[in-house]
Formats: C-alpha cells, sequence, structure tokens
C-alpha cells in the first residue's frame, strides 16, 4: 500500500462508505476479499492512526451523503466477523453475509452533523473537485485512494468499496467539514467516550420487547421503544452508569432489538441475517431466555418494576459493592443487598434471635461471634435476604421472616459464585 499520507500529520482523515444502521459503532472489514487477495477497499483503515478522524457516508439515505464523524480509538485487532461483499460481483456469484477472518477498529465519540454532506452538494462542486484532485496527485502521486468517481462520461459518484482515504483539500469545500480542519490532538483526547456496552439487565429488557412481537418488533418512533429508552436512560442514572447524550436513545434500542435477529431461528431460517453487531452477551442471555419465556417475562417486570419504583434505594449502594452480580443483573442484585443492609430491619431480627434462642447464631455453620470472640463479638452477626429476586419489587416490604442471619463467612459464600445458594443448599455444602 502506498501511504502518502505518512508524512503529512494534518492528513488524518478517512472515509467509510456503509449501508449499516449502526454508523458510529466500530470499523469491520473482511482481511482478504471474496477471491482471497488482498484489497485496499477492505484494508485501507489498517493505514489509520489512533486519533484519526474517520468520516461516514451513508448510502442508505437519499440523497445519501457524509452524514458524521467518529475518532479511532485504538489499533486494528484481528477478529471473526460476519461479512456480505456488495455490488454487481457480488450479486452475480450469489454472494451471502458469512463468518470470515477480519479486523476491528474502535472508534469513540460519533459525531452526527447537522447538515450532511449530501451527494448532491459534492456534484455541485465537480469542476472544482477536479481542479482540486489534479493537484492532489502531483503533489501525493498515486493512487490517492479516494472514494468518488470523476468521469466525463457520467456524473460523479463513489467508488464501490468500504474503505477510502479523504484528502483535508476535500473537506476545506464544504464549510460543514472545515471545523474538523482545525482538530487538534488535544481535541481528540477530550472526545467522549463511546456509550458502554449494553447490561444484562439491559439486554433482557430489550429482548422481552423483542419477544412482544417477534416478527414484527416495535418501530423506532413506536411507544413501546421510547418507553424502554426513558427507562433504560433512567436505570443508568440509578446505578450511576454514565454515557453520551444519545445513551440508550430509541434509534439504539431498536438497533438492540434487531441485534436478536441473528439468533432467532424464525428469522435465520428464511436466509435472512439481522444486524450482527453486537455484544457477546447477547447470544448469552438470548441461549438462557429464547426458550424460557416465562422466567424472561417475570424478570423484566421485576427489573421494570425496581426501577420505577425502587429507584432511590438503588442509588444508595456502590456500584462496586462486594460479591458477584446475580444472573439476574444489577439491578436486583444492588436491591437484594440494599434491602438486606436495612439497619433498622437487621436490628429487629437480631432481637427476634436473642429473644427466642438467646444467642445469635449463623443459621448455616452455626458459628458465634460473641463465643469466639468475646465482648467484641456480641451483637454482630450479618443478614441475608432470602426471598427470590424477581420477586423482591412485587410489593417493596421486607418482612422479618424474610432475613436470615449469617456469619460473613457463609454470606460471603452464598453469593460468591452464580447461581447464588440458598441458605439450604449452603448447609448441605457443608454437611
Amino acid at each position: 500500500m502506498y501511504e502518502w499520507w505518512d508524512k503529512w500529520p494534518d492528513q488524518k482523515f478517512w472515509l467509510e462508505a456503509t449501508d449499516r444502521q449502526d454508523i458510529g459503532a466500530d470499523l469491520r472489514a473482511p482481511q482478504l476479499d471474496e477471491s482471497g487477495k488482498d484489497n485496499w477497499r477492505y484494508t485501507l483503515f489498517m493505514g489509520a492512526k489512533p486519533g484519526n478522524i474517520v468520516l461516514h457516508y451513508d448510502s442508505r439515505t437519499e440523497p445519501n451523503g457524509i452524514v458524521g464523524w467518529s475518532v479511532i480509538a485504538g489499533a486494528p485487532r484481528a477478529e471473526p466477523i460476519t461479512w456480505g461483499a456488495r455490488g454487481s460481483y457480488a450479486r452475480e456469484k450469489g454472494i451471502k453475509p458469512h463468518e470470515r477472518a477480519g479486523y476491528v477498529i474502535p472508534l469513540s465519540g460519533f459525531q452526527r452533523l447537522a447538515t450532511p454532506v449530501t451527494l448532491t452538494r459534492i456534484r455541485a462542486l465537480e469542476p472544482t473537485l477536479a481542479a482540486v484532485l489534479a493537484d492532489l496527485k502531483r503533489k501525493y502521486r498515486e493512487p490517492l485512494y479516494f472514494p468518488f468517481e470523476l468521469s466525463p462520461k457520467r456524473p460523479l459518484r463513489p467508488l464501490q468499496g468500504y474503505a477510502f482515504k479523504l484528502p483535508r483539500e476535500f473537506l476545506a469545500l464544504f464549510p460543514e467539514l472545515s471545523d474538523l480542519l482545525e482538530t487538534t490532538e488535544r481535541d481528540v483526547e477530550a472526545a467522549p467516550a463511546r456509550n458502554p456496552a449494553w447490561s444484562r439487565d439491559e439486554l433482557i429488557l430489550a429482548l422481552d420487547l423483542y419477544f412482544l412481537n417477534p416478527a414484527s418488533p416495535p418501530g423506532k418512533q413506536s411507544q413501546e421503544v421510547i418507553e424502554l429508552s426513558r427507562l433504560l436512560n433512567r436505570m443508568g442514572r440509578a446505578l450511576g452508569v454514565h454515557g453520551l447524550g444519545d445513551f440508550r436513545n430509541p434509534n439504539g434500542v431498536y438497533m438492540k432489538m434487531m441485534n436478536f435477529r441473528r439468533f432467532d431461528p424464525a428469522y435465520t431460517g428464511q436466509g435472512r441475517v439481522g444486524l450482527t453487531r453486537g455484544n457477546k452477551d447477547e447470544q448469552v442471555v438470548w441461549n438462557e431466555f429464547a426458550g424460557d419465556r416465562p422466567r424472561l417475562a417475570k424478570l423484566a417486570a421485576a427489573i421494570r418494576a425496581a426501577v420505577e419504583r425502587d429507584a432511590d434505594e438503588l442509588v444508595e449502594l456502590s456500584i462496586d459493592d462486594e460479591g458477584m452480580e446475580a444472573p439476574e443483573g444489577r439491578v436486583l442484585t444492588r436491591l437484594h443487598r440494599v434491602r438486606e443492609r436495612n439497619q433498622k430491619l437487621v436490628e429487629q431480627r437480631k432481637t427476634k434471635a436473642l429473644r427466642e434462642k438467646g444467642a445469635l447464631t449463623c443459621e448455616v455453620c452455626e458459628f458465634d461471634y460473641e463465643k469466639r470472640y468475646g465482648k467484641r463479638g456480641y451483637g454482630f452477626i450479618e443478614a441475608h435476604h432470602t426471598r427470590a429476586l424477581a420477586s423482591l419489587p412485587e410489593n417493596g416490604m421486607t418482612k422479618l421472616e424474610d432475613l436470615a442471619l449469617v456469619c460473613a463467612n457463609c454470606h460471603r459464600m452464598i453469593h460468591a459464585q452464580k447461581p447464588w445458594l440458598s441458605i439450604e443448599e449452603l448447609r448441605a455444602t457443608l454437611r
């Protein structure tokens, strides 16, 4: 590859030509084309450096054009991807998307342009662009890996391909893009990070919404998707999870539902693929719940209720609290721990045990802190909430009989791994 930009640090701009719905997500492309050869239209991005800027040309819209930009946040990494070639060659050969060796380049700070630079606008500047391109060829020599074809026989049009180099001289022609020419390394470092990956709780809620009507899930502007977006934002605030301004917006919620389609045999059985750019946890959640819809619905309802009614309680606990998160997810795990640390209720439970037994002993191993440590151990023991996590938000009340008194060791063993153990199961382990 002729890396003409290597000696020119200000030539830090690239162009992704795509029809994907998740524009701004990490760059992905195959390492070889369908004929088994290296093709610069796929691998050109390998020459990009962290801090460079990628502009995104969206071919889905009409008229299509450059709709936004992102910052390259790291080095390329090899990774299997699902990819289907486009264009006349792929159509003639009947090529369908399939898994193959690929590479991934992380992006951050996606910004959508307030005014897209449409193909119509680019064509309007074709004479000027032709003169600029001639100067570029004289200065840098060829190939430039330029994204547009200029021909006297037909109007300017995008070349077929995925990865292209975009000279800064092109950006200078458009006011919408010229501001990017002034970005510095400091600006790039200050660019906002990407939104955090979807949590297990969020995926459970998205899958539950998907199964309302798998054949035709709610659309981006539907009330169901808008409502879930609102709920996820409230949940994020309660858990201390921070994102960008577009955190879990309706479009992102809709696309997350579409990610599940790639696992749905009712959909893939028709030769379709679905959105493939999700995270690995989607398949974990699908495998666990696709065959157990009642459990999925019950758990999703519990998470919703906890966020809607118990958000204030969720804020009380540190996000890095001790112990393993339960299979039911972070929301119900946190609510469980808040409830079992209700000091007023715990003291009432201890008083009841002292009145009935005359001592505070672990209900699993019978350890007695006062016997072992003397006065220092008097009145010391922990409480474990025994009610099923999915039932915690049902009435918002914790009763004394919901709390078991356990030593610190046994309490940690209950929560040490997934799934958590019941009092009876831990007793059986000791036996």
